[in-house]
């Protein structure tokens, strides 16, 4: 689904392939079983999924906490925008209710902006975000890092 979507976007203007995991999730899992794991996740994806374009973003679950998403993007700017408007979403999600006290929900992203025009395969586009994901868990979680990894001409 999401390469399809990579691929129609980028023929029409810049796109953003946003990678994002919930930080902390599998201790959340572990301690608090996994029905609470499956209600943050759908939490998580809800509130992701209300920030987004209806008619021209794609979100999807990748796999355990990880979630990817197709965002129009006609700028760096325009995805970073986008990108911090969803992760300030799951930042306002209210606390897990827990025994060791509320747990915040936060998420830290990873985006590669793809120019108007650029022609990518799905593996270079997601190898960028998941190499942005990477930098911004390294400087710290709950954060998003951006790479503008292809311009036209490039």
């Amino acid at each position: 689904m999401l390469r399809d979507a990579l691929r129609e976007r980028v023929r029409g203007g810049g796109l953003a392939l946003c990678l994002f995991d919930i930080n902390n999730f599998k201790t959340i899992n572990d301690r608090h079983g996994h029905f609470a794991g499956d209600y943050l996740l759908r939490r998580v994806a809800l509130a992701a999924r209300r920030c987004m374009r209806r008619t021209s973003d794609d979100l999807c679950r990748v796999g355990g906490d990880e979630f990817a998403a197709a965002l129009s993007a006609p700028s760096a700017s325009a995805a970073l925008a986008q990108a911090q408007r969803v992760l300030d979403a799951i930042r306002a999600i209210a606390p897990l209710d827990t025994p060791h006290g509320p747990r915040h929900v936060t998420a830290t992203f990873g985006l590669a902006w793809i120019a108007p025009g650029v022609s990518l395969t799905w593996e270079q586009a997601y190898s960028d975000a998941d190499r942005a994901l990477y930098r911004a868990k390294q400087a710290g979680k709950n954060r998003l890092h951006l790479i503008a990894s292809r311009t036209a001409g490039a």
